[in-house]
C-alpha cells in the first residue's frame, strides 16, 4: 500500500526568480503515485498545463500565466 509520507517530491525555493509557490498536489491512483510517460503543453479551462518526467517523477505545472513564463518556471525546476 502507498503511504503519503513515503513520497516527497523536491520543491526548490524560486522566490528570488519571481516564482512564488502557493499550492501543490500529489495524485494517487490505486494506491500508487500517478505517472504518465508523455511530455506536453496543454490548455484546459483557461489554464496552461506543462508536463514532464524527471528522475522517475512525473511533474505538472499548472497556471494561467503566459506559456513563456510557465516554460521558464519549468526550466528552473528542472535545473535545480
Amino acid at each position: 500500500m502507498f503511504e503519503f509520507g513515503a513520497f516527497s517530491p523536491p520543491v526548490p525555493d524560486l522566490t528570488k526568480d519571481d516564482f512564488n509557490l502557493i499550492g501543490g498536489r500529489l495524485e494517487v491512483i490505486h494506491q500508487q503515485p500517478a505517472a504518465d510517460a508523455k511530455t506536453e503543453l496543454r490548455e484546459l479551462g483557461g489554464y496552461h498545463l506543462l508536463h514532464w518526467i524527471q528522475n522517475n517523477m512525473s511533474y505538472w505545472a499548472v497556471s494561467d500565466v503566459d506559456t513563456t513564463d510557465l516554460r521558464q518556471f519549468a526550466d528552473l525546476i528542472r535545473g535545480r
